[in-house]
């Protein structure tokens, strides 16, 4: 299966030694592009044109007051939370 290459997931919270594995973990469906940093209100700029968000639990997820969540689904497991638009 080739990758869909309009798609590019950005996952945030990436350790240096998991990003090997998670690069694996998408080949051939999607390009992801791996960040050490966490995801907060100052490196949530670094998202923009990406469609799928990873994040680990220790990302600030809030939304400024008056923020709308509409068309965004969220997944969770016990070590990271999926934003997708």
């Amino acid at each position: 299966m080739a990758a869909v290459a309009a798609v590019e997931i950005l996952a945030y919270g990436v350790r240096a030694d998991e990003q090997s594995m998670t690069e694996a973990a998408f080949a051939g469906r999607y390009p992801v592009h791996c960040l050490e940093v966490f995801l907060n209100a100052d490196t949530a700029p670094l998202a923009v044109g990406h469609e799928i968000v990873s994040t680990r639990a220790n990302a600030s997820l809030d939304a400024p007051r008056g923020g709308s969540a509409r068309g965004v689904r969220t997944g969770h497991n016990p070590d990271s939370s999926t934003l997708v638009r």
